[in-house]
């Protein structure tokens, strides 16, 4: 493979899958890209993790420098012959891993959606043939994943969790529950960003709402069709407000999921077929036209860990109406930035919904107010920064 193309330090991210993929991990791992780029400290490079590659192969995707590679995972390809296999590949492993890090100036390993697969950087370090930094990045699913795991896989993580240089979690609520797996005073926070001006250069031009959207008033969800994100909830409570506001509908914007088909019958079940439209999979170059033209946001998660869509809502000025769980309360101030409700409880978000549908007025103040607080607190330049003390700089 060849070799980086400047002088400076390289910073690989890797993640188990692709850029394409709608989700949160991915707009960090995209902008903290773009302002490494920026900052001219460290070379970016992204590893996917791609079992169709037994070998690290090289490609510019998004004209971004890609190696798409197969890492082994002992934990999640348990069992006997996959730990003997694990064994049998790890010399020629480590030694292709060594140079190749070696060729791209490798500083920091940084990984997102933390995983087995770290352990073969975890033993280039412990053997001498590494001597840059591991930086796991913790983001929600991970951390879920890590503390319910038993037996082999309970251990491996702890190991891995303890011996990287660096941990970060994307909320306060978030680093207390890797508690159980590490010392919590080991996990620095450093929350997320939102660049809007980097998303409204990115947008699709040509792209148009579905017609029947046009001119209605619609109150906008986006989260992933998952059962923790609660759109089933959000249902019922816009059923229980439907009737009072009869033009407005319902958007439920996300990634095609296991919940998917729940919602679908949700939906059903409400009567309100004609006023609940869903979107499964839209591309983030799309999502300024569902923001631009909505009257609310909604996010009605059972867990959250952090929330950038809350965040992108308060960037175009939408009065928003979240659960009180996970990272959401570092985000919104009850009745000040937006309304904070119980997770799971219908009567309490239909009201929140009457609040606001009732007082346009003071819709628009929280929203204002959202929209301030999250230009001036929540930036991707900020996240950077944060990450870059956390490391130790440049690398240099």
């Amino acid at each position: 493979m060849s070799s980086s193309s400047g002088e400076r330090p390289g910073y690989l991210f890797v993640l188990p899958w692709d850029l394409h993929h709608v989700g949160g991990v991915n707009q960090v791992v995209v902008n903290l890209w773009r302002e490494l780029e920026r900052g001219g400290s460290m070379e970016p490079l992204l590893m996917v993790i791609d079992w169709a590659f037994p070998y690290p192969t090289m490609a510019s995707i998004d004209g971004r420098k890609t190696i798409r590679y197969r890492l082994r995972d002992p934990g999640r390809d348990s069992g006997a012959k996959a730990g003997l296999m694990y064994l049998a590949t790890l010399p020629i492993a480590l030694l292709r891993m060594r140079r190749l890090l070696k060729a791209h100036k490798i500083f920091v390993v940084n990984f997102h959606s933390v995983g087995g697969h770290a352990l073969l950087f975890v033993l280039l370090r412990r053997l001498g043939m590494f001597q840059g930094k591991i930086v796991l990045s913790f983001h929600g699913a991970d951390v879920r994943q890590a503390v319910a795991a038993g037996g082999f896989d309970h251990a491996l993580l702890r190991f891995l969790f303890r011996s990287a240089d660096v941990r970060i979690a994307v909320s306060t609520d978030l680093g207390n529950q890797l508690s159980p797996l590490v010392d919590r005073e080991s996990v620095a926070v450093v929350h997320n960003g939102f660049d809007l001006a980097n998303l409204l250069a990115n947008r699709d031009v040509d792209f148009r709402l579905d017609p029947r959207l046009m001119g209605k008033p619609f109150i906008l969800c986006v989260a992933a069709f998952v059962p923790w994100k609660g759109q089933e909830v959000l249902i019922q409570a816009f059923a229980g407000v439907a009737g009072e506001f009869p033009d407005l509908l319902l958007v439920l914007v996300g990634g095609s999921g296991p919940s998917t088909e729940a919602i679908r019958k949700a939906v059903a079940v409400s009567g309100l077929g004609d006023r609940i439209l869903i979107f499964q999979d839209v591309a983030h170059r799309h999502m300024s036209n569902f923001y631009e033209a909505a009257s609310l946001f909604v996010l009605p998660s059972r867990e959250e860990p952090f929330g950038i869509v809350v965040l992108e809502a308060g960037a175009f000025g939408l009065p928003v109406i979240a659960s009180k769980v996970g990272g959401i309360p570092e985000l919104i101030s009850d009745q000040e930035t937006g309304l904070l409700v119980e997770p799971g409880n219908v009567a309490a978000l239909q009201d929140a919904l009457f609040k606001l549908l009732r007082a346009p007025e003071y819709a628009r103040q929280l929203g204002a107010a959202l929209l301030l607080r999250t230009s001036r607190d929540f930036n991707w330049r900020r996240t950077y920064e944060g990450y870059m003390r956390k490391i130790g700089g440049s690398g240099a």
